[in-house]
C-alpha cells in the first residue's frame, strides 16, 4: 500500500470524475465506496469551478470589468450573467443587493461633542422618531424590490407584551421598524411630536445623517488583491471568484461590504481577507488595521481619526473631545467609563442632512433658505471647527464611504439615471437660484428614504429644475445644485499625488504632511468623465479618463498641476457631469466662488 506522504499533491487541479475513497459508518466493510468531484458539488449544492470563491459569505458583489464596462450578476454559483453597460445591468439585475448597512442610515440631531441628541422619524423628518424608527429597505430597482431580504432575515413580527431593547429590529404593519429607546413595550408607530424647532435650529445639534461602520473587501483578478492581512501572500487564495470564461489577467473588480454583525460572525481566517472601512479607523486601533496594501504588495499606513463616536448596545456613546474620551446617555446625560460596553459598540460617521448655512462664525446642517457659498475650502473649515474638535467642512474618507455605499446600493456608477440610479437632481440652473439662494429642507417629508422631486431626472411636477431636489437616504442634494468642498484630499506636485488624510486635525492646504499618498491621477483631466479607477486598490474612486455621460463611470473629473484642493458632487451648471463620483481637483487654496459650499461631516 502506497503511503499518503508519497502521493503526488495535485492542490487545486481537480476534475469533475476525480474520486475520494469514503466509508460508511456501522459498514464493517474495509473502504467500500467512493465519491466524486462531481457528485460532491452537487451535493453541497455548488458549481464545480476551478477558482477559489467565497461561497459562504452571505452578501451580494458588484462585480465590474473596467476595460469593457461588462457587469456581471454572482448569483451563487460562478455561472454568471453579463451585461453591457450601467443601464443594461440596472435594468437586468434578478438578485437583490445587501442593503443591511445602508439601512442603519438615518437623521439623527448631534451634539457638538458627536452623540446622538433625537432621531428624526424615518418617514418624515418633520416630527421627532418615538421609541421605533421605521426602516426604509430601498427603492425598487436594481433587482431590490419593495423589501430587502437580507435587512429581514431573522427579524420577527413585533409581539404585544413583549420588551424590547435598543437596537432590536420587528416587522410590523408590513414594515421593519427598529428599536431607539432603551426599552419599550409599546407598539411600532411613526412619531408624532414635531421637530420643527429642532431642525431649523443647531440648539440641539446639527441634523446630520448617520453613516454605521462597515467591512469592504476589493478584488482584482489580474494578480492584485487586498492584502489585508500582513504579510500575507496575494494569490488566488485572496480571490472571491473567477466567473466563467474571464480570465486571470482581466482587470475585474468584485466589490463586497458586510455590516459590522455580519463580519464578527465570519472566522478568523475569513476576517483576515477583509477590512473596516478607512473612514471608521480610530485612535488605539493596530497598526495593520489602518494600513491598505494600494498596490497589492506595499502597505500603506494612515493615521486614524480620534473622533470616530462609538454606541454600545445600550446607547451609551464613547466620544473624543480633543483632550480625552468621554461619556453620555442615550438621552444626554454624562455617564462613565464603567457604563460603556466596547464589545458591543458600533462605529458612527457622519454627513450632513443638507448643503452648508452659517451663523457668520459656525457651520450649520439646519432646514434653511439659502445656502453658504463664496468662502475657501479653509475658511469652511474653520467655521467647522468652531462647532467642536473633530467637525469639518466634508472628509474624503466618509464621501469615499458614501461613494462605496451608493455603489452596492445600485450595482451600477449610473447614479443621474432614473431608471437605474436616483435621477439628475437640481443640475440646470445657472443663477444664484441654483447656487446659493434656494430652500433646504424641501424633501423633509420623505424622512431618511431616496427621492427625487422629479420623475426623469429632469422637470416634472416640480415645475422647474429649480424645485427638482433629490435625497439619498437622508442626505438632501447628495449631489448637483452646489459644489461642496471636500477635506482631506489634496492633489499635489506635477505627479499628481493624491494624499489623503483621516485625522481632521491634520486637515490642512497645499501640503503632505501628515498626508499618505493612495495614488496618483493624470493632471489634465478636463471634464472627463470617467472610465474607471487609478488606485490599484479599487476603494479610494482615484478617476482616470476615458467614459461618458452614460457609460463606465458616468460622473465627469479635473484637474490640474501644482498643489490643488478638491470638490465633490458637482453644482446646478454641471449637467450631466454631477454625480457621487463628480471630482473636481483643478482649483487652488484661494479659490471662492459662488457655486461652492461647504457639507458638515464628523
Amino acid at each position: 500500500m502506497t503511503k499518503i506522504s508519497a502521493l503526488t499533491d495535485v492542490g487545486s487541479s481537480l476534475n469533475a470524475a476525480d474520486a475520494f475513497i469514503i466509508q460508511t459508518p456501522g459498514d464493517a466493510s474495509d473502504p467500500n465506496k467512493k465519491v466524486t468531484v462531481s457528485g460532491l458539488a452537487e451535493y453541497l449544492g455548488v458549481e464545480i469551478s476551478p477558482y477559489y470563491s467565497d461561497i459562504m459569505v452571505d452578501t451580494t458583489p458588484l462585480i465590474w470589468n473596467q476595460t469593457n464596462d461588462n457587469y456581471y450578476e454572482y448569483r451563487n454559483t460562478l455561472n454568471v450573467t453579463s451585461f453591457a453597460g450601467p443601464s443594461n445591468a440596472g435594468a437586468g439585475y434578478t438578485t437583490q443587493p445587501d442593503l443591511r448597512v445602508q439601512s442603519y442610515m438615518r437623521r439623527v440631531g448631534l451634539h457638538p461633542s458627536g452623540f446622538v441628541t433625537y432621531y428624526l422619524d424615518g418617514a418624515n423628518s418633520e416630527y421627532l422618531a418615538g421609541d421605533w424608527l421605521e426602516i426604509f429597505e430601498g427603492e425598487n430597482k436594481a433587482g431590490n424590490g419593495t423589501t430587502n431580504n437580507y435587512i429581514r432575515e431573522g427579524v420577527n413580527a413585533w409581539v404585544s407584551g413583549t420588551t424590547y431593547d435598543f437596537r432590536n429590529r420587528v416587522i410590523h404593519n408590513g414594515a421593519v421598524w427598529e428599536c431607539v429607546s432603551p426599552t419599550t413595550t409599546s407598539a411600532p408607530a411613526s412619531g408624532t411630536v414635531s421637530a420643527s424647532g429642532l431642525i431649523r435650529a443647531t440648539t440641539s445639534g446639527n441634523v446630520m445623517v448617520e453613516v454605521p461602520e462597515f467591512y469592504v473587501r476589493v478584488d482584482w483578478t489580474d494578480g492584485l488583491s487586498w492584502n489585508n492581512a500582513a504579510g500575507a501572500d496575494v494569490s488566488g487564495e485572496y480571490k472571491l471568484l473567477n466567473p466563467s470564461g474571464m480570465s486571470s489577467l482581466d482587470p475585474l473588480r468584485v466589490y463586497y461590504v458586510l455590516p459590522k454583525a455580519q463580519y464578527d460572525e465570519l472566522g478568523a481566517g475569513e476576517q483576515a481577507k477583509w477590512l473596516r472601512h478607512p473612514a471608521f479607523w480610530a485612535s488605539g486601533d493596530a497598526s495593520a488595521d489602518c494600513t491598505v496594501y494600494i498596490d497589492g504588495t506595499n502597505g500603506v499606513e494612515f493615521e486614524p481619526s480620534p473622533y470616530v463616536s462609538q454606541r454600545d448596545a445600550s446607547g451609551v456613546t464613547r466620544v473624543w473631545d480633543g483632550g480625552a474620551f468621554a461619556y453620555f446617555t442615550s438621552s444626554g446625560t454624562v455617564a462613565s467609563s464603567g457604563d460603556f460596553d466596547s464589545s458591543s459598540a458600533i462605529r458612527y460617521r457622519y454627513i450632513a442632512a443638507y448643503q452648508g448655512t452659517t451663523d457668520g462664525s459656525k457651520l450649520q446642517s439646519i432646514t434653511a433658505s439659502g445656502v453658504y457659498t463664496n468662502h475657501t475650502r479653509a475658511t469652511g473649515l474653520s467655521r467647522a471647527r468652531a462647532i467642536a474638535s473633530g467637525w469639518a467642512n466634508g472628509d474624503y474618507a466618509l464621501w469615499n464611504a458614501c461613494q462605496l455605499l451608493t455603489l452596492m446600493e445600485y450595482r451600477n456608477f449610473y447614479i443621474q439615471d432614473p431608471t437605474v440610479g436616483i435621477g439628475r437632481g437640481r443640475d440646470d440652473w445657472n443663477n444664484l437660484g441654483g447656487y446659493r439662494d434656494y430652500q433646504l429642507g424641501v424633501l423633509n417629508d420623505k424622512g431618511n428614504t431616496t427621492f427625487n422631486n422629479t420623475t426623469d431626472g429632469r422637470n416634472s411636477t416640480a415645475g422647474s429644475d429649480n424645485l427638482a431636489t433629490m435625497q439619498w437616504r437622508g442626505v438632501e442634494n447628495y449631489y448637483a445644485s452646489t459644489w461642496r468642498w471636500c477635506h482631506g484630499f489634496n492633489l499635489g506636485d506635477t505627479n499628481g499625488n493624491c494624499n489623503i488624510a483621516l485625522n481632521p486635525d491634520n486637515f490642512a492646504d497645499n501640503t503632505a504632511a501628515n498626508y499618505e499618498i493612495a495614488g496618483q491621477i493624470a493632471t489634465n483631466l478636463l471634464s472627463d468623465h470617467q472610465g474607471g479607477f487609478n488606485d490599484e486598490a479599487g476603494m479610494f474612486f482615484l478617476p482616470q479618463a476615458g467614459g461618458t455621460a452614460s457609460s463606465y463611470v458616468t460622473d465627469a473629473a479635473w484637474s490640474s498641476t501644482g498643489w490643488r484642493i478638491l470638490g465633490v458632487g458637482g453644482n446646478s451648471f454641471n449637467g450631466a457631469n454631477c454625480g457621487p463620483w463628480t471630482f473636481l481637483a483643478n482649483r487652488d487654496s484661494s479659490d471662492s466662488n459662488i457655486s461652492f459650499g461647504s457639507l458638515l461631516s464628523r
